[in-house]
């Protein structure tokens, strides 16, 4: 999420305890809803797995409130490397 959305190291630390403190509050992974497909971007430089509304099937969910948080993240493969990376 930092580097694709141009976070400074503060702005990053704090997504990442966000993402931290709702887990520690009943938020759990989701597995793959069955309507997911594999998006690329960028010329096939760029990956991400969505659902077919478009929505990201990454995501989190909380059974006491319903409430469900989606994670938008995309993969990439650097020049010289032959592994995807989270961007």
């Amino acid at each position: 999420m930092a580097t694709s959305m141009y976070l400074s190291s503060s702005e990053s630390n704090a997504r990442i305890n966000s993402l931290i403190e709702d887990a520690k509050n009943g938020f759990k992974v989701m597995p793959f809803p069955k309507d997911t497909i594999l998006r690329f971007y960028g010329y096939g430089k760029l990956a991400t797995f969505k659902k077919l509304n478009g929505e990201p099937a990454f995501y989190l969910f909380n059974n006491e409130t319903k409430e469900e948080l989606m994670i938008d993240q995309m993969f990439y493969i650097p020049k010289g490397k032959t592994e995807p990376e989270i961007i």
